[in-house]
């Protein structure tokens, strides 16, 4: 369980061709305050990713950022998610 309420992370992954970028922010706070910025097409994993924050947290304000970068030439078919990896 992570003690420290105050920090920054920012991580960097490809895969199929996409960029994905997350960033997390946290300061003191007295309960637990998640507040995810995803894009459109991801709102389905908000509760998802809400509730793996809270696992790893006790306490503190989140803030959860995810941005993905497309390819040039996209298909049409768009990005999938893998629910069972999450």
């Amino acid at each position: 369980m992570i003690r420290s309420m105050t920090g920054f992370g920012r991580g960097e992954a490809q895969a199929a061709g996409y960029g994905f970028l997350v960033e997390i922010k946290s300061v003191n706070h007295r309960f637990l305050n998640t507040n995810l910025r995803l894009p459109r097409e991801f709102a389905q994993l908000e509760s998802v990713l809400a509730a793996r924050c809270s696992q790893r947290c006790e306490r503190g304000h989140l803030d959860v950022r995810l941005e993905v970068h497309r390819p040039e030439d996209i298909d049409g078919r768009g990005p999938r998610l893998n629910l069972a990896v999450l």
